[in-house]
């Protein structure tokens, strides 16, 4: 490939935005005009509250207040305007309406009173409001091509000509009716948006709608991905180690990372507290788990504000914040909770308010020190993306829980789940997040949730990628460490031996299965009558007269050899439904259920070795690696003089670069792209290379076609993989030289991103081959040294039948 053509498809291409959140140069500023008078007066603003939710998914800082309280030339310090028209009653003031109606910012309208503002509407726009109606509420609205149930009590008859266009109509007994339509600046939405309940329902169509638009009206595109959240719900000392391992262990063993909600010393209902400290076998549970893929998230302190497990940041019984609550009362327990958790090993990353009820100032507590939550926040129920302030993000729950033996439309079965996650399918860029509570649900429930997403096309994300912040400085000192060696430490050990039989020996998951106080208990049994069978006489004949000392006797085996028999082919038995039963071990050294979890995938799976068919699919036998963009400071060495070309704008050039370090100019050649010690005069960080064209300077690290590198996106492959391809590993494989599996939180971080080939290798390697861009080095000898540097063997990978940008 010629520097020119890289220059070409530059300037083709340079205009699009990369794919992911679009990132504008500085936040869109938002205004929300709320009309409405909350009743009782201290009810909270529920409209209001719930579209700044939707709104905070965008890069966007918003502003909200009421119509009543609108201040002249407000307006003038915002890009888009929202005004939710909640009660029809409300006049807004006359500054308001003044400034609104130059229609100078992109503006959406929801509900009622634009028909208060001087100007026509229908002229001006082609939107007429017409008339609002209840009866004949539709049952249905449209979008992109496809039909949503709907149930909608108030609407208008809104009709839309000229150069209107309608985004979205609702389906009424008189035809199509205009639900979103976008003219000009002005965006009007045939009623105010709001979800029914706690959870999606098949007549939230509406509201998904809406908050996929939003997208256009704020003029930032996300990705069309689906992503999916696990919580391990209620995580306290007064669960078996053993069941959470369980759980844990089959969580990694399919590659799914999760968020686990620790509640660090909770208080019991006879006012007893379990502390974690306690349970060194349950905390090394904990630790195990953090390091396969869980995220540990902080579930309050005691989890109580009376007894039990119940509220602790809410008075229930008042429905008001508890008395005397104070800023330093929550921080606290907030600062106490970390210093336990962090002391015994365990890193909490973002935080979870129990029962999700908290006052104005709890939340503030919590936000201070922990940048990212997991939770739903009164008085929003629910909304279908991740949303969040400048300062704090938040992972919204929006597929519920499960409870065992629930049925089916109970609301907290699998199914009801499974449907939730299918609803929110109409965004684009949904999250389906739900919990499970590893104390008392079967695990094939869990196994069930997980399949089930999968099919439905979700990808779990690991929370980590998000990069929560906690700001908080305790960290453990020696006696912490010494603690942590006596108790937890040990427990872990064992853990991590038990892996490396895993990962070593097949046939060493099957012996751990086996029922090893049966086997023992029969081995003695047939011991103890071998040992007795010399006891065993009969005379020689019936006949003969019993004289003591002088009746000669015969031995008989016959009773002994039979019981004997008997119990071994019990025990024989055992272990060969101990074997069959056994789960196999994986390329990751942990144990998978029954069944090829891969059925689990969307596509088709082929074998190993066969060519790659186009579209979606999962197939084992893949080689992958990884590369990286070389850091100057991390080399030594005499430095060497490199010449070619100064920038993009050039092809086989002979221009002196500068001197760089002999070790990290070699590097570069080997990786493709390297960071230098100092820029040159034109700002150049990058010194980058390839076969055809040699070494040149750059702004950034650039793949095959003169993109910008990215961090666990980028993916170089064959001519079999087409640019754009999109990509997911499914397992990581075996190291080629070693044949042992590759670190498992290295192989966590690989698994459940969104790759795409975005680059080539200099030699075609051939069919199922791919090297994995994952950034800068991070330390000397990282080449050499580094857990993430990898190349493996017999990897599972899926191509997505789209392609991923």
């Amino acid at each position: 490939m010629t520097r020119a053509f890289l220059v070409a498809l530059a300037a083709l291409f340079g205009a699009v935005a990369a794919p992911g959140h679009a990132v504008a140069a500085t936040p869109t500023r938002v205004l929300i005009v709320v009309m409405d008078r909350p009743e009782p007066p201290d009810a909270p603003d529920y409209a209001g509250t719930m579209m700044q939710a939707l709104v905070e998914h965008f890069d966007a800082t918003v502003v909200r207040v009421s119509a009543e309280h609108y201040e002249s030339s407000q307006l003038k310090s915002a890009d888009r305007l929202i005004v939710i028209g909640v009660d029809p009653s409300i006049t807004p003031p006359p500054a308001f309406i003044t400034d609104v109606s130059r229609f100078d910012v992109e503006t959406l309208w929801a509900g009622y009173g634009i028909d208060q503002l001087p100007v026509d509407i229908e002229e001006r726009f082609g939107v007429a409001v017409g008339y609002a109606e209840s009866h004949g509420a539709p049952s249905g609205v449209e979008y992109r091509g496809r039909a949503y149930e709907a149930d909608v009590p108030i609407f208008h008859l809104a009709s839309a000509s000229g150069n209107a266009e309608v985004v979205a109509n609702y389906q009424t007994v008189r035809g199509a009716i205009p639900y979103i339509v976008q003219s000009g600046r002005l965006w009007f939405v045939n009623g105010v948006p709001m979800p029914r309940g706690d959870y999606p329902v098949a007549e939230d169509g509406p509201f998904l709608v809406f908050a996929d638009a939003l997208h256009e009206f704020m003029g930032q595109q996300h990705d069309h991905r689906l992503r999916s959240v696990l919580r391990l719900e209620d995580v306290s000392a007064h669960i078996d180690p053993e069941r959470l391992r369980a759980v844990v262990e089959y969580l990694a063993s399919v590659g799914v990372p999760y968020v686990l909600a620790v509640i660090p010393a909770q208080r019991m209902a006879d006012g007893s507290l379990l502390k974690l400290e306690d349970r060194p076998d349950f905390v090394a549970v904990l630790r195990w788990a953090q390091e396969h893929g869980g995220t540990i998230a902080m579930h309050g302190y005691h989890h109580t504000f009376g007894s039990g497990e119940d509220y602790e940041f809410w008075d229930a019984e008042r429905n008001a914040p508890p008395l005397g609550e104070t800023w330093d009362l929550y921080a606290g327990r907030v600062t106490d909770g970390i210093r336990i958790l962090r002391g015994l090993g365990l890193r909490p990353q973002l935080w979870e308010t129990p029962h999700y009820a908290a006052s104005p100032l709890g939340y503030q507590v919590f936000d201070h020190y922990f940048g990212l939550a997991i939770e739903d926040r009164p008085p929003v129920s629910w909304v279908p993306y991740i949303t969040g302030g400048p300062d704090h993000e938040l992972i919204p729950e929006t597929i519920g829980y499960i409870q065992p033996g629930a049925a089916p439309g109970s609301g907290h079965s699998v199914q009801d789940q499974l449907e939730r996650a299918r609803l929110l399918k109409i965004v684009r860029d949904p999250w389906a997040v739900g919990f499970y509570h590893p104390v008392d649900v079967p695990l094939s429930e869990l196994k069930a949730l997980v399949k089930g997403l999968r099919e439905l096309g979700y990808q779990f994300v690991d929370v980590q990628a998000l990069q929560p912040a906690v700001r908080a400085d305790y960290e453990p000192g020696w006696a912490e460490a010494i603690g942590n060696a006596l108790g937890v430490d040990r427990e872990l050990f064992m853990l991590h031996l038990r892996d490396w039989a895993l990962a070593r020996f097949s046939w060493w998951g099957a012996i751990t299965a086996l029922p090893w106080g049966t086997v023992l208990l029969l081995g003695f049994s047939a011991l103890l009558i071998l040992r007795l069978r010399s006891q065993w006489t009969v005379l020689d004949s019936a006949a003969d007269t019993v004289l003591a000392g002088t009746v000669p006797r015969r031995r008989s085996f016959s009773l002994s050899v039979a019981v004997a028999a008997g119990f071994i082919t019990v025990a024989v038995v055992s272990v060969a439904l101990s074997l069959a039963s056994a789960q196999p071990v994986t390329a990751t050294g942990r144990s998978l259920p029954l069944g090829d979890p891969l059925v689990s995938l969307p596509g088709r799976a082929t074998p190993a070795g066969a060519p790659v068919p186009p579209g979606d699919f999962t197939s084992r036998g893949w080689e992958i690696s990884t590369y990286f963009t070389v850091v100057e400071d991390f080399h030594a060495g005499p430095t060497v003089t490199v010449t070619g070309c100064e920038s993009l704008e050039c092809s086989a050039g002979t221009q002196v670069l500068g001197s760089f370090r002999s070790s990290f100019v070699d590097a570069v050649v080997a990786e493709g792209s390297g960071r230098t010690s100092q820029p040159d005069a034109a700002g150049h960080r990058y010194l980058n290379w390839s076969a055809s064209t040699g070494y040149w300077l750059d702004f950034y690290p650039r793949d095959a076609r003169g993109f910008v590198l990215r961090p666990y996106h980028s993916v170089a492959a064959g001519s079999d993989l087409a640019f754009s391809q999109g990509v997911e590993i499914v397992g990581c494989g075996l190291d080629k030289v070693e044949k042992i599996p590759i670190a498992p939180d290295v192989c966590t971080a690989l698994v459940g991103t969104a790759w795409s080939v975005r680059d080539r290798f200099e030699e075609d390697p051939g069919p199922r081959r791919l090297d994995l861009y994952i950034g800068e080095e991070r330390g000397r000898g990282f080449a050499g040294e580094s857990r993430e540097v990898i190349h493996t063997i017999d990897a599972i990978v899926r191509l997505a039948g789209g392609r991923s940008g």
